[in-house]
């Protein structure tokens, strides 16, 4: 598996999606910091939350996702793999690590240089939606990443075992898009139930279906970061992102076990 990880991560240099990915969240961010200066200066107020990154996340690692697939299983290092007797299991978590290290670095070219901007031009403005101190930053920062990571499990899960590049690829977008659509709107359903349980009453299948989209899944979970909620734990919020990713990882692993690669 060490083998398989250093070829993985030699490539990274060489990625082109990787770099892309990362000038598209770089650039997403400092549209963000120029969108703020520009309000700020035309006497608005206004703020951005610092974990705006979250909501184009999943779509930039939904394209990684599936440009990196389609390399091993259409450029035939998948079955090379295979053939020169790497377990199935090791191929997978493989990927699934390279998938996440890639996720993680996508973050990091938004967060370093659009917070460190904010510190510069903006901590004295009082238009930062920051925490209040910079543990508490790190807390929900760390939350962001592990709903970061349960995206690439969830990912890596399709990819490894939907037969043909574009229905692999079909699935992941697909899953992105209902995971962040859905979470947000299950976020609200679940915001306003805790704030007006009578005017916003959930019951029975309903309840469970907003509590599986807002808190387990990645979607929702990245909406409760933005918003620093103070009705879930933030390691609740974590526990529960890394649970449903050490699940995915499991049904991952179980399936492409018996997957027929043609």
């Amino acid at each position: 598996m060490r083998n398989l990880l250093s070829a993985n991560f030699l490539r990274f240099r060489q990625n082109r999606v990787l770099w892309g990915g990362m000038a598209v969240m770089l650039l997403y961010g400092l549209t963000r910091v120029s969108a703020l200066e520009r309000t700020l200066d035309n006497g608005g107020s206004s703020y951005f939350p610092p974990f705006h990154f979250l909501e184009l996340i999943p779509f930039v690692l939904a394209v990684y996702c599936c440009a990196s697939n389609a390399a091993e299983f259409d450029g035939g290092a998948m079955r090379n793999k295979l053939t020169v007797g790497a377990a199935r299991p090791a191929v997978y978590l493989t990927n699934l690590i390279d998938h996440t290290a890639a996720a993680f670095l996508l973050c990091a070219a938004y967060i370093l240089p659009t917070w460190g901007l904010d510190w510069v031009l903006f901590h004295d403005s009082g238009v930062l939606e920051y925490p209040r101190t910079t543990g508490e930053t790190a807390v929900w920062l760390l939350v962001g990443l592990a709903a970061v990571a349960s995206y690439s499990a969830l990912f890596t899960l399709l990819g490894m075992n939907v037969q043909g590049r574009a229905g692999g690829a079909a699935a992941i977008v697909l899953l992105a898009a209902a995971l962040v659509f859905l979470g947000q709107r299950s976020e609200t359903a679940m915001v306003l139930h805790w704030q007006d349980p009578a005017g916003w009453p959930l019951n029975g299948p309903a309840l469970i279906w907003h509590t599986l989209f807002s808190q387990w899944l990645p979607g929702g979970q990245a909406a409760f970061v933005s918003q620093y909620s103070d009705r879930i734990a933030p390691g609740t919020l974590a526990a529960q992102a890394l649970a449903v990713a050490t699940l995915s990882t499991g049904a991952g692993i179980l399936l492409f076990r018996k997957k027929d690669l043609k």
